[in-house]
């Protein structure tokens, strides 16, 4: 098997954090694996698939996730294409899951190029915002959250070896 790309787009961490968890996974299964940011990969030369992790903020990817994409259309060609994104920080609310991955499936429209194998979402981290006590006055501070599930994130890429195998 080629090696594997892990590519991620992240502002605040928590998507690196999961692509670097599907990483090791992945290299715990015996598989060679490159982790980088979109940012600084050049091509998709020399990799047989490729993991896309980005986060959908107000109802797109990152935007460094769809730069990538565009940027490396001509390069998917054949590589086998997993992506999951990080979407909703309400826990345990389906609605809004349901209305992420609505937003993932439309998203992932604008580039028919890439057909993944495994695709998913999962729930999000969130810092929390103090905006100063004047603005808190106005505005609720927002709690930091995490609704990251593991053990979907685990199972998720255990599972990825056999549907992206050459």
């Amino acid at each position: 098997m080629s090696a594997i790309l892990v590519a991620y787009a992240s502002t605040g961490g928590s998507t690196r954090e999961v692509a670097e968890f599907v990483a090791t996974t992945l290299r715990d299964a015996g598989l060679e694996v490159v982790l980088k940011p979109v940012t600084e990969v050049p091509s998709l030369e020399g990799y047989g698939s490729v993991i896309l992790g980005a986060p959908i903020y107000n109802t797109l990817l990152h935007t460094d996730a769809r730069l990538f994409l565009n940027r490396n259309k001509a390069d998917f060609g054949d590589l086998k294409v997993a992506v999951f994104a990080l979407g909703p920080v309400g826990k345990g609310d389906a609605v809004a899951f349901k209305h992420s991955r609505a937003q993932l499936d439309m998203e992932l429209k604008r580039f028919p190029w890439i057909q993944p194998v495994a695709l998913e979402m999962f729930g999000g981290k969130m810092k929390a915002t103090d905006s100063g006590f004047l603005l808190n006055k106005i505005f609720k501070p927002t709690p930091a959250v995490d609704y990251r599930d593991w053990d979907a994130i685990k199972a998720w890429a255990e599972a990825l070896p056999e549907k992206i195998k050459d």
